[in-house]
């Protein structure tokens, strides 16, 4: 007689075959999901591309001006891009895949400071403050440092693009990505702003599968991304939200942060 698995009812290779089910089912979703932003992702490429142009365009004048400044920072926004291209290929590939996350011992202060350097340029051209704040004290954490760096720079550019659409043009719009620590060990990330807040009839929406709140010029991709690595690590992400004053996103990760897929 086959042995059960607990389940009176269910043999082994019965469990093993839900299991083996459950997976497949999983790799469908994901695939599914890719299908369902691929519109998306194109609207999100034309929009690095324009900014490229933008960024050559600069690099442009500042070679005619034979203004080393200016030249030295276009060619770092041009970089810029070219990484946002590159992290964006890599991650779409990620998603469609699965894969364990690749751990290396990282101090979360280098993750937030590394976020700010990427977007405190882009948030300033667009009259928003991109600021860091890290607790003292914090340890090292044994994370994939390009899975949680790219979780943040997805939440950090739904923030500016939020601060962006904000009906409110007075406001002195601002992000702030932290890292604390959390009470029941381990560490917290946050990305929040003051922008115009998450609408009550989609916060229910707002982490499911493909669901953006930017029409056609969004994903759904971003959210869909982070959320997969967060629970890779064990973790969670949530988010509070009040229209017309903001959103802040959490992601809790474990002190001894362990793949859902591991033991």
């Amino acid at each position: 007689m086959a042995e059960s698995n607990g389940d009176p009812g269910t043999t082994r290779e019965e469990t093993a075959r839900i299991e083996e089910l459950e997976q497949q089912l999983q790799q469908a979703e994901r695939l599914a999901a890719v299908g369902l932003t691929a519109g998306g992702l194109a609207h999100t490429i034309k929009n690095i591309l324009g900014g490229l142009e933008g960024a050559i365009y600069t690099l442009d004048s500042g070679l005619e001006r034979e203004d080393l400044e200016l030249t030295a920072t276009a060619w770092e926004m041009v970089r810029r891009y070219l990484d946002q291209v590159s992290t964006l290929v890599a991650s779409l590939l990620d998603y469609a895949r699965d894969q364990a996350p690749r751990r290396e011992t990282v101090t979360p202060g280098a993750l937030v400071n590394g976020v700010v350097e990427l977007f405190e340029d882009k948030g300033s051209l667009v009259g928003v403050r991109v600021e860091g704040e890290v607790e003292e004290g914090l340890p090292a954490v044994e994370v994939d440092p390009q899975a949680i760096h790219a979780c943040l720079a997805n939440l950090v550019t739904n923030a500016i693009d939020a601060c962006q659409w904000d009906p409110d043009v007075d406001k002195q719009h601002a992000i702030l990505i932290q890292a604390r620590r959390r009470p029941a060990g381990g560490v917290a990330f946050a990305v929040a702003d003051n922008g115009p807040g998450v609408a009550p009839e989609n916060q229910d929406k707002i982490l499911s599968s493909s669901f953006t709140t930017k029409g056609l010029r969004g994903t759904g991709l971003g959210l869909l991304l982070t959320r997969k690595a967060v629970e890779q690590h064990g973790g969670t992400i949530g988010f509070d939200s009040t229209p017309g004053q903001g959103t802040r996103f959490q992601i809790d990760l474990p002190e001894v942060a362990r793949s859902d897929r591991g033991p």
